[in-house]
């Protein structure tokens, strides 16, 4: 069986991890993985997925840059017969299935993390991915809850998901002059980011910082005492559950039409060697 796989790109720590969650699980069902990237290109991925018929795949597995953008080729390759899996967004009766993380449940544990960790109307830099509708989900909930347990978020600068835009966004806060005692990114590699630009300035006292993901630079930088707490997806096992799902519908077999992992928080106090 191949498989085609179209996503943004193949640099992320979380995507490298889902690709070799899909691989490994694919491998040992006699299923190949070809991944397609698009730089976060969003007319790109459109185009690759618009061509797709044409390659012929026994299945496609996406993950959009913009889920808008995809829907329509998504419901044409899938009416075409070819079974569709969406990875890490909730296509909806667009796609065979999705596969997808608990992002409510993310948002709400990190900013429980940091009320619990900090003093009342401590200051919060929150760093902002792209408004995906799940990333949005994230967001939503984090907000909510670090407004309900009387946190303050001072600056919100939106930095992609890319970890050298998260260090420009904070060199560009840090030269503001303000002070805050936490830092939430929506994702690790952005958490990554922010503290190449602490490090830099030599920023004192450290903040506590929560990233997204659960990646393994992440979790060494934890080891490292650099950040507090990840909320871990386990995107490998996001990679693994999508074949199980894939093969569960090419077999005629029952399958979740969504198919949820639930984040789990991730600190020095729980984190396995």
């Amino acid at each position: 069986m191949k498989v085609l796989y179209y996503l943004p790109e193949t640099r992320n720590p979380f995507w490298r991890e889902v690709i070799a969650g899909i691989k490994a699980k694919g491998l040992s069902q006699n299923v190949q993985v070809e991944v397609v990237e698009c730089s976060h290109d969003q007319k790109l991925q459109l185009s690759q997925l618009t061509e797709s018929l044409n390659r012929k795949p026994d299945a496609v597995f996406v993950s959009p840059v913009f889920m808008t953008d995809c829907l329509v080729p998504c419901k044409a390759i899938k009416d075409a017969g070819i079974p569709v899996i969406a990875v890490d967004q909730n296509m909806g009766q667009n796609v065979t299935a999705s596969v997808i993380s608990g992002n409510m449940k993310g948002g709400y544990l990190a900013a429980k993390y940091l009320a619990e960790k900090l003093r009342p109307a401590s200051t919060i830099v929150h760093i902002k991915a792209e408004p995906l509708p799940n990333v949005i989900v994230r967001t939503n909930s984090f907000v909510d809850e670090i407004r309900r347990r009387n946190l303050t978020i001072i600056a919100s600068p939106q930095a992609d998901s890319n970890r050298e835009k998260a260090r420009v966004a904070m060199d560009r806060f840090l030269k503001e002059g303000r002070t805050f005692q936490g830092l939430f990114a929506e994702n690790d590699a952005m958490a990554l980011g922010a503290i190449d630009s602490l490090q830099y300035a030599g920023y004192t006292p450290w903040p506590l910082i929560v990233g997204f993901d659960g990646v393994p630079e992440a979790l060494e930088a934890i080891r490292q005492g650099k950040m507090s707490a990840t909320i871990a997806q386990n995107p490998k096992r996001l990679g693994e559950r999508s074949i199980d799902v894939l093969l569960a519908a090419v077999n005629r077999k029952p399958f979740e039409t969504v198919t949820t992992e639930l984040p789990t928080l991730v600190t020095i106090a729980n984190l396995t060697a």
